[in-house]
């Protein structure tokens, strides 16, 4: 079968499952948020996760943004790495990321077809859209071996489909209402299941935001005696080309950057880590012209975000 079959078919394979991103309102699939049955899924593949270096993000703002910065600082560095985000722009294989660079349509059919011969076919019609994602490429970075695999949720952080993992470092961005039919109504709750992410011992990273946001992850930290720091953006005088948003993502890529230096001897390198301000993802405030005006794109979709393209 040609590469383009191939990829044709794993794409099939993947849009015959239930996907709850497709879903203005996941209530109304029956969606219901759990993690039992992926990780008895996950166990029958090895746990392929224990085996990697991971660095999980959570957050309702900046989180695409903080798991680029963290990974092209990675790279920088000459690390092999692995990048798992979503959704996507263009296409699916944007999801799943070796190197800095999106898998081919062969590397995607791969990856696909990997999963599929490794899981009963009656198991396998249980997973959603983005829990085969989730799996498929978790087999596939520890199959291509990387050195740190950055691992963005999807929806939430206590039961997202990635929380399956026992991160070297956990890391929290901006909370802000959003999802709020499934997360809760207040900061507060959705705080917490975003915190959820937090594991037992294991070094969390977070903005340092509203007082109800910051108790929660204290209370979270201390009770799963996992070591806190807050991320506390300053605006210094190299900051002043980048919004209130990029200077949030920026110190929270610093702050992770510098335990990743005291706890995995990872080098703490001030200009690499200077050259992280230049870095711009595709649909945050990107800016072109085109015929003689000045277009603006921004893929802005809850409140924050409304606020900070305005600012």
């Amino acid at each position: 079968m040609s590469i383009d079959k191939n990829f044709e078919s794993s794409q099939k394979y993947l849009n015959e499952r239930i996907n709850y991103e497709a879903f203005r309102n996941p209530a109304l699939a029956n969606y219901k948020m759990s993690l039992e049955n992926l990780i008895k899924i996950d166990k029958t593949l090895n746990s392929p996760h224990k085996e990697l270096n991971i660095i999980h993000v959570a957050g309702t703002k900046g989180k695409g943004s903080v798991c680029m910065l963290l990974e092209y600082y990675l790279r920088s560095l000459r690390f092999k790495t692995g990048l798992f985000t979503s959704p996507h722009l263009y296409s699916v294989n944007e999801r799943v990321r070796l190197n800095g660079a999106s898998l081919n349509n062969m590397q995607f059919a791969e990856m696909i077809s990997d999963f599929r011969n490794q899981i009963q076919d009656e198991a396998d019609k249980t997973l959603s859209y983005f829990e085969i994602m989730t799996l498929a490429s978790l087999l596939y970075f520890k199959k291509k071996k990387v050195d740190w695999l950055i691992l963005e949720t999807g929806l939430g952080g206590r039961l997202d489909a990635t929380n399956i993992v026992t991160p070297k470092i956990s890391v929290i961005t901006r909370i802000d209402l959003d999802h709020t039919h499934l997360l809760g109504h207040t900061h507060a709750l959705i705080a917490a299941e975003k915190a959820g992410i937090i594991k037992d011992k294991t070094t969390i990273v977070a903005l340092y935001q509203k007082e109800e946001v910051n108790l929660v992850f204290e209370d979270k930290a201390k009770a799963l005696n996992a070591p806190l720091t807050f991320a506390k953006p300053s605006h210094e005088k190299s900051h002043q080309e980048l919004n209130s948003a990029e200077i949030e993502n920026f110190s929270i890529a610093k702050t992770t950057i510098n335990k990743l230096s005291q706890l995995h001897r990872i080098e703490e390198n001030e200009s690499k880590i200077n050259d992280l301000l230049k870095l711009k993802l595709p649909g945050r405030y990107e800016v072109f012209n085109y015929k003689n005006k000045t277009i603006m794109l921004d893929v802005a979709h809850n409140a924050i975000s409304y606020e900070r393209l305005i600012e």
